[in-house]
C-alpha cells in the first residue's frame, strides 16, 4: 500500500496470515485515523500470530503518527461469522464503539457491523502530518 503497512506472515512458503491498515475516511480531519484488518488461516488462530502482527502494525502506525485505530467486524451470529474476532480485539485493547444494523450482505443474508476502536497514539493540539510507511520502514527492519 502506498502510505500504510501491509504485513504478510509466511510459513514454509505459504501465507498463514496478513494484516493491513488504510485511512479511515478521506477528509482531512480523519488523517490520523486508520482502519485495521487482520486475517489468519483458521489453524493459526490462538497461536499468538495475530497478537504479534497487530502489535507490530500498531507500533508502525504509531511511528507514522497515527492516533486512532478502528476495526470493522461482522457481528457474530451464525456459522458464517467469526466469534473469535471480537474477543481478539478486546484482548488487544479495542473498545466497542458502535454498531450498524443490517449493514453488510454476504452468504445471502444481512449482518450487523461492529465498530471497535483503540487510541494508539498521542492527541496533540497541533498534529504533525502522517509519515508514509517508507519513512519508518527501516526502523522495523521491513
Amino acid at each position: 500500500m502506498e502510505h500504510y503497512p501491509y504485513l504478510v506472515a509466511e510459513e514454509d512458503g505459504q501465507i498463514i496470515g496478513y494484516s493491513y491498515a488504510g485511512r479511515l475516511r478521506p477528509r482531512a480531519a480523519f488523517a490520523w485515523d486508520v482502519e485495521m484488518t487482520i486475517y489468519l488461516k483458521h489453524d493459526m488462530r490462538r497461536s499468538g500470530l495475530g497478537r504479534r502482527m497487530y502489535t507490530l502494525m500498531e507500533d508502525i502506525l504509531r511511528e507514522q503518527g497515527v492516533v486512532n485505530a478502528v476495526s470493522l467486524i461482522t457481528k457474530p451470529t451464525d456459522e458464517y461469522s467469526d466469534f473469535n474476532s471480537v474477543q481478539f480485539h478486546e484482548k488487544m485493547g479495542y473498545m466497542h464503539a458502535g454498531e450498524l444494523k443490517d449493514c453488510g450482505y454476504k452468504f445471502n443474508r444481512w449482518y450487523a457491523l461492529l465498530y471497535m476502536a483503540k487510541q494508539i497514539g498521542i492527541l496533540q493540539g497541533e498534529m504533525l502530518p502522517i509519515k508514509d510507511f517508507d519513512e519508518v520502514r527501516e526502523k522495523f527492519n521491513l
